[in-house]
């Protein structure tokens, strides 16, 4: 049980999804499939899950119709590692009719080590910041349609944590000449004192790309973009790094991953009318919002100071840099939409 109170861990958003398509990313383990099987239960049109492979797409999918009934789900695979995985996964929703209600970037990895993709990125900072960006740049396009033509507002959703509170990009940690996002992922910089503080700086990216990107973002556009923070969860996230006696003691009061997955739904679904605990809550509040602790909470002291705010800026331009030159579409989403 967890040693959390109860109004920490309400119940996710119980609605009617019903023509309603969504795609989960980095569902077959931990949050993501426990937030996948609760969508399961909203009667959706359709449940994108996407995961590294053929087999373990095939396995969550077992597992999701064995635990809920819901047999309208499909298991694709994407390979965050790999920028040209995502725009496969990309190309293959846009010739499969591209109606897109929610777009959920859930995965991340936690490196102990310095390794490198094939793309040439270190890991953590490809497949936490920019395979998940890249996705959501591609998948914009399908998400504005749909809003239109439903009259509804899309929803694009990263999942970040309240360890970006831990870290910042002030002159002091890294380097203030030079591009940031190929500073951090280069091997002279990643020591092993600075991969210990690696996935809070991937969750920091997460929080500052989602609100410049709601800055971008026209208000007349049907599309709200959120980070959502589902607390220390008890998921297998760190499987590949040693854990240290301190963590083993907070984790005896941890989320369970399932407790923790009722704030990716609350985050991607709230407001709704007749919801007692968000009757204040508009819409617009969600934009570039951090959502923790079932409310809408500030993120870290130094995200909101003048030093943050122009990193953010930094964050969004080389973001979209350096995936123009991964996909030529990417440029043409941020022309078209004004971004």
């Amino acid at each position: 049980m967890s040693g959390l109170p109860d109004i920490f861990n309400l119940p996710p958003v119980n609605t009617d999804l019903s023509g309603k398509t969504v795609i989960i990313i980095g569902a077959n383990t931990g949050l993501g499939l426990e937030a996948a099987k609760h969508f399961a239960k909203l009667n959706l049109k359709r449940l994108i899950v996407g995961c590294r492979s053929e087999e373990k797409c095939a396995s969550t999918c077992s597992v999701i119709v064995k635990e809920t009934g819901f047999d309208r789900v499909e298991g694709w695979p994407i390979e965050l590692g790999s920028f040209e995985s995502v725009i496969a996964f990309a190309d293959r929703f846009a010739s499969d009719g591209g109606h897109l209600d929610l777009l959920l970037n859930n995965a991340a990895v936690l490196m102990p080590r310095y390794e490198q993709t094939e793309n040439g990125w270190e890991t953590s900072i490809q497949v936490n910041h920019l395979s998940g960006a890249l996705l959501a740049f591609l998948l914009l396009p399908h998400i504005l349609r749909t809003a239109e033509e439903t009259s509804s507002i899309g929803r694009i959703v990263f999942v970040t944590s309240s360890t970006h509170g831990w870290v910042d990009f002030s002159s002091g940690n890294v380097p203030s000449d030079g591009d940031l996002l190929r500073t951090l992922s280069s091997k002279e910089f990643c020591n092993t004192d600075a991969m210990r503080k690696r996935y809070p700086e991937t969750k920091l990216l997460n929080v500052l790309f989602v609100r410049e990107f709601n800055d971008h973002i026209r208000s007349t556009l049907p599309v709200v973009v959120t980070s959502v923070d589902p607390g220390l969860c008890a998921t297998d996230l760190a499987r590949n790094a040693p854990i240290s006696q301190e963590l083993k003691e907070k984790m005896k009061y941890a989320r369970t991953a399932e407790e923790g997955s009722r704030q990716l739904i609350r985050a991607s679904l709230l407001p709704l009318s007749g919801d007692r605990e968000v009757d204040e809550l508009s819409i617009d509040q969600f934009r570039g919002a951090y959502y923790s602790n079932n409310a809408i909470k500030p993120p870290s002291d130094w995200v909101r100071s003048d030093e943050g705010k122009k990193i953010q800026s930094k964050v969004w331009s080389e973001t979209v840099a350096e995936l123009s030159k991964v996909s030529a579409k990417v440029k043409e989403v941020v022309q078209e939409y004004g971004l």
